[in-house]
């Protein structure tokens, strides 16, 4: 069963975040584990860790990984904390493990470290939620229909660019006489080239445009597929407060989706999450929400 690693309530299986601490929960709990006593940015420094302390005779040593936020702890039973504290001490301060990741922290720094990410976390769900309520960013348009304005423009500005300049050349060998004088043919000639400029400007981010729509559609796949697994009518359900409007659960729930969604996604445009998760969450609500 998933456990809170803040409070140690244990939760039923479906459920992904503590009701109380809102935070991820982690794998089944240990019958007698204590709290984690380091926390790595990688597997390989917890499980080098764990594997020191089983060394040193510490046989409950384990490491485990927080599938949500990516983060490994190493964890042992209640009765060997102290124990596995006091070698904690002794690898940090070698030269050789010095400069591992999540190195010189005793237990209570860990808790303080961890108090201020939750805190952080919460900051950053608030401002999304806020972000949101004021309207959101601004909305989402694909590259492919980017690509597609992008080309028509350039397309446009270059037709009437050529067109000008025949029309100009025309005047000038005296097959047309609309144009009265040399300066006045400048003039067009500048307008026309202008014409040229933004044509082909816009024509080379049309090409550079064209070439992110596959991998755009690659990050829409991976989103599409997460919002899908972890974001269900369940999860909708076990967020929804039944003491708030729909109004205001609508808001606070889409700021906790977007939130999850970025931070899993943390290197894709958030605009085009932002709107992957709305499009998402308005296909769970019932008809009489969305209207």
């Amino acid at each position: 069963m998933p456990w809170c690693p803040k409070c140690q309530n244990e939760y039923k299986e479906g459920i992904t975040e503590c009701s109380e601490c809102h935070v991820a929960l982690v794998g089944a709990k240990p019958s007698v584990k204590s709290k984690a006593i380091a926390k790595c940015v990688d597997q390989q420094s917890a499980d080098q860790f764990a594997a020191y302390l089983l060394e040193q005779g510490i046989e409950s040593a384990e490491s485990e990984e927080n599938k949500t936020d990516g983060y490994f702890f190493v964890f042992v039973n209640k009765e060997d904390e102290k124990k596995a504290l006091s070698f904690k001490q002794s690898y940090l301060s070698s030269d050789q493990n010095a400069d591992e990741p999540g190195e010189n922290q005793t237990e209570e720094q860990l808790e303080e470290e961890q108090d201020s990410e939750e805190k952080l976390e919460e900051l950053k769900e608030e401002n999304d939620a806020a972000r949101l309520r004021s309207g959101g960013g601004r909305p989402y348009i694909n590259k492919k229909d980017r690509y597609s304005d992008y080309a028509s423009t350039a397309v446009l500005f270059l037709v009437f660019g050529v067109a000008g300049y025949v029309f100009v050349i025309l005047n000038l060998i005296g097959k047309l006489n609309v144009i009265n004088g040399t300066p006045i043919a400048v003039i067009y000639f500048v307008i026309f080239s202008a014409c040229l400029a933004v044509g082909i400007g816009t024509g080379r981010r049309a090409i550079k445009m064209k070439a992110g729509i596959s991998d755009e559609q690659e990050a829409i796949k991976k989103i599409s597929t997460w919002l899908n697994t972890n974001i269900t009518e369940e999860y909708i359900s076990e967020h929804t407060n039944l003491k708030e409007s729909d109004e205001i659960n609508y808001l606070n729930i889409s700021g906790l989706i977007f939130s999850r969604a970025k931070k899993a996604f943390p290197d894709y445009d958030r605009d085009l999450i932002e709107q992957l998760c709305e499009d998402h969450y308005n296909e769970l609500l019932p008809e009489e929400e969305q209207e």
